[in-house]
């Protein structure tokens, strides 16, 4: 936001403000009236000139506008119209510029901006509801972003507005993933959401704090935690490595070696005895 300074009596100050002009005929010593020696009516009458000559002609006479101000109060050309500002209070400066004050206006709903709080966005003026109007609008609540903009996938947040969908919490510079839906997860929420269950405990199957990956055991079409594949005969652990350690189903049942040759002697002796 800026501040613009209008053209008054009174003393200069830092901020931007209008240097003081005294209302009297200052800066008359060495001026002159009537048209520049440097541009001289004709007295050929009417005859055409060429570009270059006309060319020429302008600008001399800028150069002696410049030069020769009009004997009134004079502070410069408008930025915006081009003409010169004369008169106390009725310029004002913006913007390191000079403009009329019916000149300084909004450039898109062109409010008179004098005395108001403003926006300056490549080098054009707007009022403060014209320029949030330019602004970008958060994806999650809709509101204008007048802070830091948050880009994620495409988008842009607000940062407060960048959260977990399951738990609210702040992804501002917190790594985070999506579902097959875009909606935003926090990575233990999308573990705890979409991980596969452990087959005996009923918990997701998800890294630990602070890891990125798991190792999760397939069997039976069955999904296990490594310290919840054990025997469901003996308790042994079978993600372990070692002598009969590993899975000898059964059934459907995960068993250890001892185990399952233990239920085949036991079946091939109950098949005997009903023979």
């Amino acid at each position: 936001m800026h501040s613009e300074a209008v053209y008054k009596g009174g003393s200069s100050g830092p901020g931007g403000r209008a240097v003081q002009v005294p209302q009297s005929n200052r800066g008359l010593e060495g001026h002159q009236t009537g048209p520049s020696p440097a541009y001289q009516p004709s007295k050929q009458g009417t005859a055409t000139t060429r570009p270059e000559e006309e060319l020429d002609r302008l600008t001399k006479k800028l150069v002696y506008d410049m030069n020769h101000p009009p004997v009134e109060d004079y502070f410069g050309r408008c930025a915006r119209c081009g003409d010169n500002v004369v008169g106390d209070g009725s310029g004002c400066i913006a913007m390191e510029q000079v403009f009329h004050v019916e000149c300084f206006t909004c450039i898109t709903c062109h409010a008179r901006l004098r005395g108001q709080p403003f926006y300056a966005l490549d080098k054009k003026s707007y009022c403060e509801s014209c320029y949030i109007g330019t602004l970008e609008r958060c994806s999650k609540c809709s509101k204008p972003i007048l802070d830091r903009i948050l880009r994620a996938m495409g988008k842009a947040y607000h940062p407060r507005c960048f959260t977990c969908v399951v738990c609210n919490c702040c992804l501002d510079g917190v790594p985070f993933t999506v579902d097959a839906t875009s909606q935003i997860h926090c990575i233990d929420d999308f573990h705890r959401k979409y991980a596969p269950r452990c087959s005996v405990c009923g918990e997701p199957i998800m890294p630990e704090q602070g890891q990125e990956e798991t190792v999760r055991i397939v069997a039976l079409d069955r999904s296990f935690h490594v310290n919840c594949y054990i025997c469901e005969e003996c308790g042994l652990l079978l993600s372990s490595e070692g002598e009969g350690r590993g899975c000898y189903p059964l059934d459907g049942h995960i068993l250890c070696k001892n185990c399952s040759a233990c239920r085949i002697q036991d079946l091939s002796a109950k098949i005997s005895t009903d023979c």
